[in-house]
């Protein structure tokens, strides 16, 4: 049964991941069921990132260097908040983020990748720190209602920032 459910997943990454942008108000009220069929689907949507939320998730090693991912909550033009990860920080010797990269509050247009919630985190973070992108635990977290049964993997922002992290690799 478990193989079946990599191969399924393993499809619907492949069937998704190159597909035309599609409207963020198509999927944003889409239960859990439904919305797993847009899993790795790309997503336009325009708003603005909410940066005094933003988290790193902590653990996040890319070829063996530590990292972390940033995950900003972004205000959709509709009212609706959704978490959006925007790549990879590098961590400095401390274990530290090597350099902020917090993007400005300027309304944006974003593409983003359709992506489900991770596991239930197993640890407490600290302050500032997620251990999962558990939507649940991030929404307590944050203090922000999140509407939506999934977050997004950012691909462009319009306009683009001075620095970004680095965009993570297709599966």
């Amino acid at each position: 049964d478990r193989r079946d459910q990599a191969v399924s997943k393993i499809q619907r990454m492949v069937d998704n991941y190159d597909k035309s942008a599609i409207e963020f108000d198509s999927i944003s009220n889409l239960s859990l069921g439904d919305v797993t069929l847009f899993e790795w689907t790309p997503v336009e949507l325009t708003g603005r990132y909410l940066t005094d939320r933003q988290l790193l998730v902590r653990n996040r090693p890319i070829a063996g260097q530590p990292g972390f991912i940033q995950l900003v909550p972004f205000q959709v033009e509709n009212g609706e908040t959704v978490i959006i990860e925007r790549g990879w920080i590098p961590a400095d010797s401390e274990l530290a983020p090597a350099t902020s990269m917090t993007p400005s509050e300027e309304s944006k247009t974003l593409v983003a990748r359709v992506r489900l919630s991770e596991l239930t985190p197993n640890r407490e973070s600290p302050d500032g720190f997620a251990t999962s992108i558990h939507l649940e635990s991030l929404e307590a977290t944050l203090g922000t209602a999140l509407e939506q049964e999934f977050y997004l993997r950012v691909i462009s922002e319009t306009p683009s920032e001075a620095s970004s992290p680095q965009p993570l690799s297709k599966p």
